[in-house]
């Protein structure tokens, strides 16, 4: 609690009325998703097909050469991706993630992989 406060200096009343609503509704255990495994393999399947198509527009298109995206803070490129799934009440990978102890290190993993790309 003491991160998102520190995240959204005294505007985190709304985040945290959302992720206790949220958690609630999204108890998670190893048998469900072992219930929906299958489930979840053709989604992520699904999404890895259509994000493979965007990274593809990206590079036709430039963007990832422009010196204002190459010059994005990792500091805040971090913040946005630890916590990007407070602000939407949807179950996302990264909420998955943050569920399993394993969103920081994915964070971190990802960062460095793009910033070795643009360098």
């Amino acid at each position: 609690m003491e991160n998102i406060h520190n995240v959204y200096q005294g505007l985190d009343q709304p985040i945290l009325d959302n992720l206790n609503e949220r958690w609630e509704d999204e108890l998670l255990t190893k048998e469900k998703l072992l219930e929906k495994q299958g489930e979840i393999k053709l989604l992520i399947d699904d999404s890895a097909n259509r994000l493979k198509k965007v990274k593809s527009y990206l590079y036709d298109i430039g963007i990832l050469d422009r010196d204002d995206v190459k010059s994005i803070d990792s500091d805040w490129l971090k913040k946005a991706l630890k916590h990007g799934f407070e602000i939407r009440s949807r179950f996302t990978v990264s909420t998955l993630l943050m569920k399993m102890g394993l969103l920081n290190q994915w964070t971190d993993e990802l960062i460095e992989k793009y910033r070795t790309k643009l360098r």
